[in-house]
């Protein structure tokens, strides 16, 4: 009766262990996306800020956001800082490499900030 209680119980962990490793792994891809995102939205709102400021370029804001994606760990950057109107439009997207890379989705990111400009009184 002991064996068969013993060998009950591999067989539950045999059973088990594949469940509790997705479970563990799926979580880590869960932060690795989070991550990601969070760099992409940090990157965006950066870009536009540095293009912003009265006498800045599009150029300024487009490097500080690819600059930012890239230290971040993105891959496939794309960065594009544009001006409409009186606004500053920055988007950035990128891929987070993940634990499993089955064709991970693009991130995101479009901040939208007024440009800076001198008013008369």
């Amino acid at each position: 009766m002991r064996n068969q209680r013993g060998l009950s119980e591999s067989v539950q962990w045999v059973m088990i262990t594949p469940v509790l490793m997705l479970v563990v792994l799926g979580i880590i891809q869960l932060g690795l996306w989070g991550y990601g995102r969070t760099v992409v939205a940090n990157a965006a709102g950066a870009a536009a800020e540095e293009a912003a400021p009265l006498g800045a370029t599009l150029a300024q804001g487009t490097a500080v956001g690819r600059s930012l994606a890239t230290r971040g760990g993105l891959s496939d950057i794309a960065v594009s800082v544009t001006y409409s109107g009186d606004d500053v439009v920055a988007r950035v997207s990128g891929r987070m490499p993940g634990l499993v890379d089955l064709a991970a989705p693009s991130l995101v990111a479009q901040v939208t900030r007024t440009r800076e400009s001198v008013t008369q009184p």
